[in-house]
């Protein structure tokens, strides 16, 4: 999952992680503004559980994130180190917004780059989020 091919073009992991590290100047107001976060969090988990069909390991990793950061946001797990929070924030703005590298309302190729960046971002996190759904009960 470390490219993602559409008509508008290739969508690589220095692509994916530049608008990652974009991301991550926007996420730090996130984690500033807790209400704000809450919002971001339910709105992006109603659009991860529409999710269907080939993008059913998209869906899957955005589960983990939203949760996650639900968890952090209300204390309840803050072992997570908060750059890997951000990282994560980022990638769940990412997603939720409407103008990225190929706009979401294209069927089936919408969805490709958002399927790259979260995946790098979960990649970047991993040993995190592995720890998490141990504690969580997930595994």
């Amino acid at each position: 999952m470390s490219e993602s091919r559409g008509k508008f073009g290739t969508i690589d992991n220095e692509t994916a992680a530049d608008q990652l590290k974009k991301k991550e100047k926007v996420a730090q107001d996130y984690l500033d503004n807790p209400e704000k976060l809450r919002k971001l969090i339910e709105e992006g988990a109603k659009k991860a559980n529409s999710i269907k069909g080939p993008f059913d390991e998209l869906a899957n990793m955005l589960k983990v994130l939203f949760s996650l950061t639900k968890d952090w946001i209300n204390g309840s797990y803050r072992v997570v180190p908060v750059g890997s929070i951000i990282v994560i924030v980022a990638a769940l703005i990412y997603f939720l917004s409407p103008v990225d590298l190929i706009p979401d309302i294209l069927p089936i190729v919408g969805l490709s780059d958002d399927v790259v960046v979260v995946a790098l971002a979960y990649k970047q996190v991993k040993s995190d989020i592995e720890k998490y759904k141990v504690w969580k009960g997930m595994e």
